[in-house]
């Protein structure tokens, strides 16, 4: 009997034992699996925020190449400041000789002349000028109308505003505008010279090793020859410069005839205009019998030497033909005749 009990006993306990061993298996099972789901989820918010971040950054990365890209374009083409300092910069190296014919009527060449020394002040200069004084008759008077041509050199940088303010001095005939860019030229020039100028420093270096008398007599030779050369191409490139830093204008400046007093004859009798008419044409033909005077006094030596030479030859004649006897042949035609 007793042995049952203690059996019963001993079937209960590990009974109740294996039922307590399952629950707090189940419960750490149902704790790790929490643990475990939020660890899941954790891991998530943090791959969706540094995902997150990462789609930030670099949609702050692609703004900013952006950025830099539009603020090229516009430091190249937007703003236009980039291209035209290197355009300018390119024009700049051109060696451009430039000139102009400009010709204008003025209305007091005093006048206009004055402006133009103005119009060059501190700019350029005159180099050279040549006025000269025409006659002219208007109205039975006389007029003298001034013309010149004048040679401008200015600075380049003020060709435009020259050659407009000239034109603006009077009315403008013609104008002409002419340049001639002589960059290759002047390069090849340029460099020609350095080579020389290399050239002639080694030459002199070899000069002072030399002891042949017939040797140093040749390298002075084709050392002077070289110094030559470089003195022409230096000149040539002097002048060059000069003609590109001053262009040159050549000015026509003529003076306007003043208009006939037409208005004048309009109020007058038709006597008065006939007696007017008629002075005109005695003065006109006492001008012209004057003129015919003065031309008859001008020629009156090589009238008097031509006729001296005529009287000679005359004379000449008149002795050579009284000496000349008759031919024979005239004796005869006159026995004939008999």
């Amino acid at each position: 009997m007793l042995k049952r009990v203690l059996c019963l006993l001993i079937a209960a306990v590990l009974v109740f034992s294996s039922m307590a061993g399952c629950g707090s298996k189940s419960s750490k099972k149902t704790a790790s699996s929490v643990a475990y789901d939020k660890s899941l989820m954790s891991n998530s918010k943090a791959d969706y925020n540094s995902a997150g971040s990462d789609g930030d950054a670099g949609k702050a990365e692609n703004e900013t190449a952006e950025a830099d890209q539009a603020a090229n374009a516009d430091s190249i083409s937007g703003a236009g400041i980039s291209t035209a300092s290197l355009s300018n910069a390119i024009l700049s190296e051109r060696k451009l000789i430039r000139s102009a014919n400009v010709t204008v009527e003025v209305d007091d060449f005093e006048k206009a002349y004055g402006q133009l020394k103005t119009l060059i002040n501190a700019i350029g200069f005159i180099q050279e000028s040549s006025i000269r004084k025409d006659k002219r008759y208007i109205d039975s008077q006389e007029v003298l109308l001034t013309r010149a041509v004048i040679i401008l050199r200015v600075d380049k940088d003020k060709f435009e505003q020259v050659v407009d303010g000239i034109s603006g001095l009077g009315t403008l005939i013609d104008q002409s505008i002419y340049g001639e860019d002589v960059t290759d030229k002047y390069f090849d020039k340029e460099a020609r010279l350095r080579l020389l100028r290399f050239e002639e420093s080694r030459i002199e270096e070899y000069l002072k090793k030399l002891t042949d008398l017939d040797a140093i007599f040749r390298v002075e030779r084709q050392l002077t020859e070289i110094r030559h050369e470089i003195e022409s191409l230096t000149g040539t490139l002097k002048k060059w410069d000069n003609l590109v830093e001053l262009s040159t204008i050549t000015v026509n400046m003529n003076e306007k005839e003043p208009e006939a007093n037409a208005g004048d004859s309009k109020g007058k009798s038709y006597l008065t205009r006939l007696k007017e008419r008629f002075e005109g044409g005695i003065r006109g033909l006492i001008s012209f019998c004057g003129d015919v005077v003065l031309f008859l006094v001008g020629i009156l030596p090589t009238l008097l030497l031509l006729a001296v030479l005529g009287l000679i030859a005359y004379k000449v004649y008149r002795a050579f033909s009284k000496k000349t006897p008759k031919a024979p042949a005239d004796k005869s035609s006159e026995e004939n005749t008999q």
